[in-house]
């Protein structure tokens, strides 16, 4: 995919459907692995930012969809 000059309008759209795609599918798994080392784990959201590197706001929003029903604030 080195030679994007070459593809055509309907490849370039069907490589960045497929791109994003994967990114979403990949984000939607970074945010239950997340979530588990919240609730599952216990893990601060100041000590999930220092183990994984994500800041903490991108971890919050990530997992607040995962996070425990006793748990809305993800505190």
């Amino acid at each position: 995919m080195s030679d994007l000059g070459g593809m055509s309008q309907a490849e370039l759209i069907a490589a960045i459907r497929k791109v994003e795609g994967e990114r979403d599918e990949s984000l939607r798994l970074s945010g239950r692995l997340l979530a588990a080392l919240h609730d599952v784990h216990g893990l601060s959201w100041p000590q999930i930012t220092r183990l994984t590197g994500i800041s903490q706001t991108t971890a919050h929003r990530r997992a607040q969809p995962y996070l425990s029903a006793d748990d809305p604030e993800g505190a």
